[in-house]
């Protein structure tokens, strides 16, 4: 198969990095099938649509219930246009340039395990509230897609809130689905009274 790398790159902003990856292995690497690439670190999941318009290319060796996690032992250099996933002997992922001709490689490892419903996390309901959110995840929509506008729909102070974005975006990433988990409601309060301990612990 045939993936943008983009679409990749985009993923690969998603899943369990560090101790995360470690307690859930599972979530370390990108979810493919036959229509998505997905990835999440429990916190925050991303979800694209592969066909041939976001640039994805599938061939008669790839399963018809492909289904597969795969950790990416490397990042993918800058100038990759095209990865194909190669799943022989050896899988590999094989990056492409401009001009489609194979410049470089990534190891890859199947990860064994379940990869959760991310359909069970993405909201079908809109909340006129404006939940907290950690500021690292603020950052994802521009490290995954660097460009275009964003729209937030919450559903909850507590419950997840989608990411919507442009026609340009979606045309480009495959109608992307992103979704963050907020923060407890009273964070800011939390952060408050931790800030007062502390000063209190100075003070002595």
């Amino acid at each position: 198969m045939i993936i943008d790398s983009n679409l990749l790159r985009a993923a690969l902003v998603c899943v369990a990095k560090g101790e995360d990856a470690e307690k859930r292995p599972q979530l370390s690497g990108v979810h493919i099938t036959r229509k998505h690439l997905e990835a999440t670190n429990g916190h925050a999941l991303v979800r694209m649509e592969l066909t041939e318009d976001s640039g994805t290319f599938f061939d008669d060796k790839d399963s018809a219930d492909l289904d597969l996690i795969i950790r990416f032992c490397g990042d993918i250099p800058e100038q990759a246009h095209f990865t194909e996933i190669t799943l022989g002997d050896e899988v590999r992922a094989i990056h492409l340039d401009e001009d489609n001709k194979a410049f470089s490689f990534t190891r890859l490892e199947i990860i064994n395990g379940r990869f959760p419903d991310l359909d069970k996390a993405i909201p079908t309901e809109k909340q006129n509230v404006m939940p907290i959110f950690r500021l690292s995840y603020l950052a994802y929509p521009y490290l995954m897609f660097r460009t275009g506008v964003v729209l937030m729909e919450p559903s909850g102070m507590e419950t997840p809130c989608r990411f919507r974005f442009s026609p340009f975006t979606n045309r480009l990433y495959g109608n992307p689905i992103f979704v963050v988990q907020p923060l407890y409601k009273d964070a800011f309060e939390i952060a408050e009274q931790k800030l007062r301990e502390l000063e209190a612990e100075s003070d002595q």
